[in-house]
């Protein structure tokens, strides 16, 4: 995986557990001040990132 590509910002609506946003929520209140939205955008990004998600998109059947 290569990480120094370049990368751009992107608005996105996704769905999530209501559990795992009650759990970011929960989270970013005890441990920082920083936005809920912020914080899953920001942990969304590291997920995709570590998990590969540019060989993903590179897969057509993933476009099935």
């Amino acid at each position: 995986m290569d990480n120094t590509k370049e990368m751009i910002v992107i608005n996105a609506n996704i769905s999530i557990a209501v559990e795992a946003l009650q759990e970011v929520v929960q989270n970013v209140k005890k441990t920082t001040k920083m936005d809920a939205a912020d914080k899953i955008s920001e942990m969304i990004s590291k997920f995709l990132l570590e998990k590969d998600f540019l060989t993903y998109t590179k897969n057509i059947n993933n476009y099935k």
